[in-house]
């Protein structure tokens, strides 16, 4: 995970196109779609403070919840700051990690006021 090189703390307002879509016959249709931000995408887990795949004790990728499912159990984060909280809390957990996390959350914060002129 590559927190810090380019830090470009706005770019959490990315707006994702999300496709839900099934295959009858060579048919391809469109069940849904979504317009999401990425925290309205993932949630935490029951062993990490944010769903992500983990190989080897190495973190890899973001993992998206099944936030359209009504038997869901942990429900999406209910806005950008629980999710920077969230990955504030995985830096510490992670060695990998460990030249990320001083201050993090707090220069995210920074830059991100900074960019845009709105303090989180």
């Amino acid at each position: 995970m590559n927190f810090a090189r380019g830090l470009i703390p706005e770019r959490i307002e990315a707006d994702y196109l999300i496709f839900s879509y099934k295959m009858v016959d060579a048919e391809l249709s469109i069940d849904n779609i979504w317009l999401k931000k990425v925290w309205e995408i993932t949630s935490p887990s029951g062993q990490d403070p944010i769903k992500m795949q983990v190989k080897r004790n190495q973190v890899y990728n973001l993992r998206p919840c099944t936030w359209y499912s009504k038997r869901l159990k942990y429900q999406p984060f209910a806005n950008k700051i629980d999710f920077l909280n969230a990955i504030s809390s995985t830096l510490d957990l992670y060695p990998q990690c460990d030249r990320y996390k001083e201050n993090w959350l707090k220069k995210v914060k920074s830059k991100y006021h900074k960019n845009t002129g709105v303090k989180l």
